[in-house]
């Protein structure tokens, strides 16, 4: 275990190597410095850890609550994961030079589409994730990090850190435009990190006024805010604003949707309805706002910060609320029928995992029987 380079691993890595998983099911003295150690040496490998954790308790891979039937049949399923992960990371490298040659690709695009002038209407170019300033368009890869420095650049980069670009910021309001089943990072000029959910749209500027911080959202997103009494921090959204100074929180606030949310899990924020009525949250609570007004009710936090990490956790939740994430998150068309939507979900679903994955534990949790024709699926009660 010393001698391994861990530097390189992403949560998929960690998730299938035994002395991580050996850690999980018995953690001694020795091992837990060692990885200790490890997080301290390279912390910018505590995300992919903490979802490798996640992972390996989606599975239940638990010493301590199992039985020995149970952990042979759990560490079964996981065996069958990670042989689906090498066999998509085979597959990965037979087709390494196509994957170069896309970046090339992408470079090329890039280099033509931010000479494209585009009339002011929603910008979805094959249903790719879109970056428009003073309305030059830079199509991104999924997962893209945009970074407003306070030079007035904003550089694009992977995940893995690699810069694909940097352009000027725009005059105006830039917009991050994000379609169904895509998603990506937004981190502002003044260290504010946004989580940008499919099928949003962010509209923000390059650099904050001497006096406010202003963005503008349609969709759905977690935002960790940087702390600036100086300048209040005011989330836009369709019929509310949010005001906030330093938090952590999650707004939902599709236009398609009955109701909007606002869940904070730090800090504190005000919900501002249509200009007149004002709610202040509270660590743990949740704003729901509906052509009724708005109300509040406590939550479960860790409901609204695992989408980041690639998690859905479900506590009692209508499967119609399920299913309208996984259409958002997954870009398909699903028809349910009689008895389907109020069935209550419990659990939690990885949205690493392919639809038809998804799909088979949803199977396994609620009476359903699932039908799928490539990006269409229906979805049938049955006899329990």
């Amino acid at each position: 275990m010393k001698n391994q380079d861990y530097s390189t691993y992403n949560a998929t890595d960690f998730a299938k190597d035994k002395h991580f998983i050996g850690w999980q099911l018995n953690p001694s003295g020795a091992e837990n410095k060692f990885w200790q150690e490890l997080m301290r040496t390279y912390p910018e490998l505590i995300p992919e850890i903490e979802r490798a954790i996640e992972i390996l308790r989606s599975v239940r891979l638990n010493a301590n609550d199992l039985s020995y039937t149970e952990r042979k049949e759990e560490t079964g399923k996981l065996h069958i994961r990670i042989l689906r992960m090498r066999r998509r990371r085979t597959l990965a490298r037979t087709f390494y030079l196509a994957a170069a040659a896309c970046i090339i690709l992408a470079v090329f695009m890039w280099q033509k589409t931010s000479d494209i002038k585009t009339p002011d209407k929603e910008i979805l170019i094959n249903s790719q994730v879109c970056l428009v300033t003073d309305k030059h368009v830079t199509q991104l890869p999924q997962n893209a990090i945009v970074h407003c420095h306070t030079n007035g650049l904003l550089s694009i980069t992977l995940r893995s850190g690699k810069q694909i670009t940097s352009l000027k910021g725009g005059h105006e309001m830039n917009r991050l435009v994000v379609p169904k089943g895509k998603c990506s990072i937004l981190i502002l000029e003044d260290g504010t990190r946004v989580w940008v959910n499919p099928d949003t749209e962010m509209k923000f500027p390059t650099l904050f006024a001497k006096n406010k911080r202003e963005m503008h959202l349609s969709g759905e997103a977690y935002l960790e805010v940087a702390k600036d009494k100086k300048r209040p921090f005011t989330v836009i959204a369709p019929d509310f604003n949010i005001e906030v100074l330093g938090t952590k929180f999650n707004v939902s606030a599709y236009k398609d949707d009955s109701k909007h949310e606002v869940a904070l899990l730090e800090g504190s924020v005000k919900v501002i309805v249509n200009g007149k009525q004002a709610v202040k949250l509270v660590p743990k609570q949740m704003a729901i706002i509906g052509r009724g007004g708005v109300s509040t009710q406590m939550i479960d936090d860790d409901l609204y910060d695992c989408w980041q990490k690639g998690i859905l956790r479900m506590s009692s939740e209508p499967l119609q609320d399920i299913l309208r994430v996984l259409q958002r998150y997954y870009n398909v068309e699903i028809k349910t029928f009689a008895g389907v939507d109020n069935l209550k979900c419990n659990g939690k679903l990885l949205l690493s995992d392919s639809i038809d994955e998804v799909l088979q534990s949803i199977e396994a949790t609620v009476p359903v029987k699932t039908e799928r024709k490539g990006d269409k699926i229906n979805i049938y009660l049955t006899k329990k």
